[in-house]
């Protein structure tokens, strides 16, 4: 049995257990009297059928189609006219039982309701009697403003009810969706990957073999363990860390063939554990916007230094690049964004995760801790 048949089934049985104690415990009184058990369990299942008919006729049928339209002045006439026939109805279940001439039989016996029995010249109760007359708090006043009083209790209780569950699913629709988005912008994230360097790898590959260049081979090994990553291991919930750190590897180098000269690229990478499981394409991004805001071309001034440890089942990722005196065009149309990483991990790692991020005149810093487990 999957959970959401169980639950609907819980859910039935609370239900069935609310409407059976709650008619039992209302009443409660006639059930105590043995030579009355025939018309105790008539006041039971009499509330029990009409209150519960009332009470989800309300919730399912009316509730929906009438307030949540807002079709205000039908669902009012329509009450006034259940709380008619709800009143009507116990009026004259009275007479159907026969319970006039009970009543009857109770004007004939006061005395034995105002304290007196067991008194000098007040007779015993004729045989069968004493039961019934122990009814006499159900029996007080008119039975049609007893019905009108419960049917207004239980249609008052019922929209109460109608309205905390739509507050309720409301919200579970709200989530839902916007679940449904952020898994779908996630999934679009993570099989993201910037066409302008996509573009600018295959191209620096062509230039490497049109040069003969030892060097081909093994970048043509990077970029398809780079695709692969991306395209079908970044379909797992998580990867593990060492697979993200060699995407991150993958993507340095091929950054570095399109510089003259030797970059200022620092890498600490070697104390973390390769083991530990994390989200996929979740430290690229600041990797990338390292190289899009850096100027790390400008082999003098330009730099980057990444640091990445992790201990007892946390990570601690560092990544500090320089800032160019002028604005770097960015690309507009390549990368993930620092943004969207935000958001991938406010939800996949909320209340586990510490990002600071600090512009200076001229250096950016990102630090992030992770909560892994």
């Amino acid at each position: 049995m999957n959970k959401s048949v169980f639950n609907q089934w819980m859910e039935i049985l609370a239900h069935a257990a609310i409407w059976v104690g709650y008619s039992f415990l209302v009443f409660s009184v006639p059930i105590a009297s043995a030579d009355t058990l025939s018309l105790a369990w008539f006041y039971v299942l009499r509330a029990l059928v009409v209150n519960s008919l009332l009470f989800y006729v309300n919730i399912y049928v009316l509730l929906p189609r009438y307030i949540a339209k807002s079709r205000y002045l039908g669902y009012i006439l329509i009450t006034l006219a259940l709380l008619m026939i709800t009143t009507l109805m116990f009026q004259y279940t009275e007479h159907w039982f026969g319970l006039d001439e009970f009543k009857e039989r109770m004007g004939r016996f006061p005395e034995h309701f105002n304290g007196m029995e067991g008194r000098e010249g007040v007779p015993p109760l004729p045989d069968g009697e004493r039961g019934r007359l122990m009814l006499k708090p159900l029996l007080m006043g008119p039975t049609m403003a007893f019905g009108f009083m419960s049917a207004l209790g239980i249609l008052f209780i019922s929209t109460i009810f109608w309205m905390m569950n739509e507050t309720r699913m409301r919200r579970q629709r709200e989530m839902a969706l916007v679940t449904e988005n952020l898994m779908t912008e996630m999934k679009f994230l993570k099989s993201q990957i910037n066409p302008h360097f996509l573009f600018n790898a295959l191209n620096n590959i062509y230039s490497l073999s049109r040069l003969r260049s030892e060097k081909a081979p093994d970048m043509i090994l990077k970029l398809s363990d780079m695709l692969r990553f991306v395209l079908y291991e970044s379909e797992d919930k998580k990867v593990p860390l060492g697979r993200e750190m060699d995407y991150i590897y993958h993507y340095v180098d091929f950054q570095k063939i399109k510089i003259e000269g030797e970059p200022r690229i620092v890498m600490e990478m070697d104390g973390a554990d390769r083991m530990l499981k994390i989200e996929p394409m979740l430290l690229i991004p600041f990797v990338e916007n390292c190289f899009k805001h850096s100027k790390i071309e400008d082999v003098r001034h330009g730099w980057m230094h990444m640091k990445l440890t992790t201990a007892y089942d946390k990570l601690y990722f560092v990544v500090v690049n320089s800032l160019p005196s002028t604005a770097v065009q960015v690309d507009p149309m390549g990368g993930i964004g620092i943004e969207n990483v935000k958001k991938r991990l406010n939800f996949l790692y909320p209340g586990k995760h510490r990002l600071d991020i600090e512009r200076k005149d001229k250096e950016y810093r990102v630090e992030l801790v992770l909560e892994l487990k």
